[in-house]
């Protein structure tokens, strides 16, 4: 909804490279606050009764989930405390009823008065954007609809913190709650919605084939265990194996014609469209040739048997090619070249995950007789095995140890380079004369110098007094005022938000917070099963001790002791 109108494209020229930029512009027709009113509106729309039935709609549900005992049962039984609903069985067909409710229904037409009235959105196609956004992410509302109409089945109370939710996430100037807002500028909104799309898109490509969207959510999980119950579970015999689970997940795609899976394709596969669009320029521009390689040409490929120059059908190849060459190339001297006399400037170690992936190994034979032979160094390189070497552009470097490297010195280039690669990126260990090496073949690229700093930590692995990483950053960032006072913050925490590169922090996090979620959710996963196992021996160990009462009066009536007759039923737990 912040980006729900597009404007023209703004195209500027970037100065240092020529290249053109086109930057997409939206108008900001939706303030925060009128935004949290629509999502109010919607939520409100979700309660209503109508709205409630159609997502529902239990009756209408194929093999519910079955109870005697547990669940509670109705006359025919099925569930009663845990009922699957229609939007969450059958989300295909439920969608289809939400979708007539949004073209025509007292609901949709009083949700639109109220934006009119309640929220000051008076432009009529505003309004109908709005109502046409709804219907091209219908397919994930009705999911959404389902968690609303069933709440009240939930005991994590979801739908007061949903509520809460949606009324302090974004900064609005009629705030009715105490938490601090989530979201405070369009920047943090755009960012926001990213991570949304990254962190759900695993999920929303597995619930085309109906597979539960709360599956990989802990906390939606335990609000609503009905829904991956309903695929476990079949009031029919033979039934409640791992081919029924197949089989009724298969059946949102067996009421689905083309149309319905297009259309829920194209809303559960958001991209992130980034607002800056870079074109390269069509401008004539130098290129750098080495002349060293056509002398090579020359002077030992284009040769006959004898060494003089190559001639077919009377016509010297030769001389021919190097005339044409040197028509169209101007050689160029370079007077302030650097030479090299020290064969340490080709020795290097490589991080070991571009080494697993690359194949890369360290070369142990003996290259003493090279340390003081820079020619023959390189020589030597050059006919090594490529598992021995690694080459940056057309610099070579022998390969001499292997290093492990953290996830946050690779450099973050943009939002699409946030997960390391190591197939194609690789830190790199030189030496001073290897990275003057290097630099001298590449005057032209950007040096970015960073001081990785490690806070101190005591015997028993604490952050010492005054040292602490916070601590640090303060000292170090009152050192850079002192020496630039109008310079931007240039001190970060591993894991604090860059405003230059934002996708560190993503990168940093990310993994640790997967970690956290994968520990929880098997937390959460065994506990519920250790309660439903203590209610099944419980209903177990109940039924045989009301079967045998009669034994334990006989017992009890021979003087057998209430210990002794306890610990004889605890065999049967065996």
């Amino acid at each position: 909804m912040n980006r729900i109108e597009r404007d023209e494209d703004k195209i500027t020229i970037d100065e240092p490279t020529g290249n053109k930029i086109i930057e997409k512009q939206h108008k900001k027709v939706l303030s925060f606050d009128q935004i949290t009113g629509i999502l109010n509106e919607l939520y409100l729309f979700g309660k209503k009764e109508k709205v409630v039935k159609a997502m529902t709609n239990y009756e209408n549900v194929v093999n519910p989930i079955p109870s005697k005992v547990i669940f509670g049962s109705d006359s025919q039984y099925n569930a009663t405390v845990f009922k699957i609903p229609y939007a969450h069985a059958h989300t295909n067909l439920a969608n289809k009823e939400l979708e007539k409710l949004l073209d025509n229904s007292t609901e949709i037409t009083e949700f639109k008065n109220n934006l009119r009235k309640n929220h000051n959105i008076k432009d009529e196609k505003l309004i109908n954007k709005i109502v046409a956004l709804l219907k091209n992410n219908s397919y994930e509302i009705t999911y959404n609809l389902g968690y609303i109409a069933t709440a009240s089945q939930s005991a994590t109370n979801y739908d007061g913190a949903l509520n809460k939710f949606i009324n302090s996430f974004l900064n609005t100037k009629k705030r009715t709650t105490s938490l601090n807002p989530l979201i405070n500028d369009d920047y943090e909104f755009d960012l926001a919605f990213k991570m949304a799309i990254d962190n759900t898109k695993l999920g929303n490509y597995l619930s085309t084939i109906n597979v539960p969207n709360n599956l990989l959510n802990p906390m939606i999980l335990l609000s609503f265990p009905q829904i991956p119950l309903y695929y476990g579970l079949s009031p029919n015999p033979n039934e409640g194996n791992l081919a029924y689970i197949v089989k009724k997940m298969m059946d949102n795609l067996r009421f689905s014609n083309i149309e319905d899976i297009k259309k829920q394709i194209q809303a559960l596969t958001h991209e992130f469209d980034s607002s800056i669009h870079f074109v390269e320029s069509k401008n004539d521009s130098a290129v750098d040739l080495d002349i060293s390689s056509f002398n090579h040409l020359f002077n030992n490929v284009l040769r006959n048997e004898n060494g003089g120059e190559l001639e077919i059908f009377g016509i010297n190849i030769t001389t021919s090619i190097k005339k044409a060459l040197f028509k169209i190339v101007q050689p160029i001297q370079v007077s302030n070249l650097i030479s090299y006399t020290d064969s340490g400037s080709y020795l290097a170690k490589v991080n070991y995950g571009y080494a697993n992936k690359n194949g890369k190994e360290v070369y142990t034979g003996d290259i003493s007789q090279y340390l003081n032979n820079p020619y023959g160094m390189q020589v030597f390189i050059a006919s090594l095995d490529d598992k021995y070497k690694i080459k940056i552009n057309t610099q070579e470097y022998l390969i001499i140890g292997i290093d492990s490297s953290t996830d946050y010195l690779y450099p973050v280039v943009n939002e699409e380079n946030i997960q390391v690669d190591p197939s194609t990126q690789a830190i790199v260990y030189v030496n001073s004369k290897g990275f003057d090496r290097i630099f001298s073949a590449y005057p032209t690229f950007a040096i970015k110098e960073y001081a990785l700093v490690k806070a101190p930590v005591d015997d028993k692995g604490k952050f010492i007094a005054g040292s602490s990483p916070e601590d640090l950053k303060k000292e170090f960032s009152e050192m850079m005022t002192n020496i630039n006072p109008n310079s931007f913050n240039k001190v970060y925490l591993k894991d604090e938000m860059d405003s230059i590169n934002p996708e560190r922090k993503i990168r940093v996090v990310t993994i640790r917070s997967i970690i956290n979620s994968i520990r929880n959710a098997s937390i959460y996963l065994i506990s519920i099963l250790i309660i439903l196992v203590a209610f099944i021996i419980y209903f177990i160990m109940k039924r045989y001790i009301e079967a045998r009462n009669k034994v334990v009066g006989i017992l009890r009536a021979q003087g057998y002791k209430t210990s002794k007759i306890a610990l004889a039923f605890c065999a049967f737990g065996w």
